[in-house]
């Protein structure tokens, strides 16, 4: 895939994907602040891995997204 595919596939899911990362972070932490900073790092962590993740996109960003607060 091409770079500029990749970046307008990227730019269509962000919006969904985004919020699918912050409510996951949100439930867990209780703190906007922080979810918002927990959805911005699992959508970079996506752009990283975009071309990989194929159909489990929004699995794989909740995921990274609870990961990042487990951690945390």
């Amino acid at each position: 895939m091409d770079r500029s595919r990749r970046d307008e596939e990227f730019r269509e899911a962000f919006p969904r994907l985004h919020e699918r990362a912050y409510q996951a972070a949100f439930r867990l932490l209780g703190d906007r602040a922080a979810a918002e900073d927990v959805a911005q790092e699992a959508l970079t962590r996506a752009y990283v891995h975009w071309t990989r993740l194929d159909e489990r996109r929004e699995g794989w960003v909740v995921t990274t997204a609870v990961n990042i607060v487990v951690d945390g």
